[in-house]
């Protein structure tokens, strides 16, 4: 295999959540700073150390899929990078600001109970929409990597293949992506991890080995 390192872009799922390293059982939190924003044993390290590989998790929890395409557009890449792109809910939307430089992003989700998450999806967010911004998401990421001649794949979780739903355009705006790895985390798997809402490191961990083994036949 002529890669050298492994990078991966998702949500909270990539960033591992749920596993006992980003969990503060004291504070009854998920642990998130700038020093501690992914888990040791998220389900790209493990699978990163499978392949013995560099690994580089810029998964951002939260993140809905313009997030993660922003994360992508934004990310220094190398001729010898495997890149995965774990895309998440289309509930999700952001807005992304620059201040002295800096970019800042303001998420927004129908999980938050502020006012902006709030008023965006009562006000402004419907399904058929969803469906095309996300289409448009993808789209761009995979067109990126191509221009740049990085090689990529796509994960969906399951009941969010974006590249299958059907808006009815007359030009599908989608570009058909033969790079999709078709394995799915469980995220609604019974059994939990220590935040009670994402999976478990088992869970994960059946991902990783997963997607380790679809690479290891597919990829030479």
């Amino acid at each position: 295999m002529k890669y050298k390192r492994l990078v991966v872009f998702g949500c909270s799922f990539g960033a591992g959540h749920g596993i006992n390293d980003l969990w503060d059982d004291d504070k009854k939190e998920c642990i998130f700073s700038e020093h501690k924003k992914h888990s040791e044993t998220s389900w790209g390290a493990t699978l990163a150390k499978k392949l013995e590989l560099d690994f580089l998790n810029m998964s951002t929890p939260g993140a809905g899929n313009k997030e993660i395409l922003f994360n992508v557009a934004n990310t220094k890449f190398f001729s010898t990078d495997l890149v995965l792109i774990n895309w998440t809910f289309a509930q999700r939307h952001c807005i992304i600001d620059e201040n002295s430089k800096v970019f800042h992003v303001t998420q927004l989700s129908v999980h938050y109970d502020d006012i902006p998450s709030a008023t965006y999806f009562a006000e402004i967010y419907n399904e058929h929409d969803g469906i095309f911004m996300n289409k448009i998401y993808t789209a761009c990421a995979n067109s990126l990597l191509q221009e740049i001649n990085i090689d990529h794949f796509n994960l969906f979780l399951p009941k969010y293949d974006y590249k299958a739903q059907d808006i009815k355009l007359e030009n599908d705006i989608l570009i058909k992506l033969e790079n999709v790895i078709p394995v799915e985390l469980d995220v609604w798997a019974e059994k939990k991890g220590c935040d009670g809402s994402h999976p478990s490191q088992k869970t994960y961990d059946k991902y990783s080995n997963d997607i380790f083994d679809w690479i290891k036949s597919n990829i030479k």
